[in-house]
């Protein structure tokens, strides 16, 4: 009985010793990068839709700016600024098998007025990301732990130009206007 909790004993510190190197040795390299995301794709002329502009992380985010203005001038189309992002706002998600902390920086409404190409813009932004460490307080049970911003990172992102091709809308026979209980005139 003794040999077994001895042995124990000394894989559980063996485990521990060699996990706190390993653990200790593996520093993420700060990434981020921004993407253009699309309520969905408008096809015809009158469509609008919702485009995000999501930044990507692997460290949490600490503050962001963005070198663009509000207003984005395209052809084609309508680009009209709805709301600016925040930092608290920021979640984990998963993207391409990492996980990844993101938020939504721009938000825009687009309404395509005329048929062809449509070219959104590419945005830019610079990024503050941070190392945390947990701060514990060993000698009050209750309290929470605390996250102490040990080390900032300064990284730039840019947004890729998303090109979406838009249709003059079919015309409908007066039979499906009839059905959709419309008056034909």
């Amino acid at each position: 009985m003794s040999t077994l909790s001895t042995r124990f004993r000394w894989l559980l510190a063996l485990f521990l010793l060699f996990g706190t190197f390993s653990a200790g040795a593996q520093k993420a390299k700060p990434q981020c990068y921004a993407k253009i995301e699309l309520s969905h794709t408008p096809k015809f002329v009158g469509d609008s839709c919702l485009v995000n502009i999501v930044l990507y992380a692997n460290l949490p985010f600490v503050e962001f700016k963005s070198k663009d203005t509000a207003k984005q001038k395209i052809k084609g189309g309508t680009l009209r600024h709805t709301a600016d992002g925040a930092v608290d706002h920021q979640q984990q998600v998963r993207d391409n098998g990492q996980t990844m902390f993101a938020f939504i920086a721009r938000q825009y409404v687009l309404r395509c007025e005329s048929e062809g190409k449509v070219e959104l813009p590419a945005q830019n932004f610079e990024v503050l990301l941070g190392t945390y460490v947990i701060e514990e307080n060993p000698y009050d049970f209750f309290s929470p732990s605390r996250l102490r911003l040990v080390e900032r990172h300064r990284l730039k992102a840019k947004s890729s130009q998303q090109t979406l091709e838009i249709e003059e809308r079919p015309k409908r026979t007066t039979r499906e206007v009839m059905r959709s209980g419309q008056q034909v005139i």
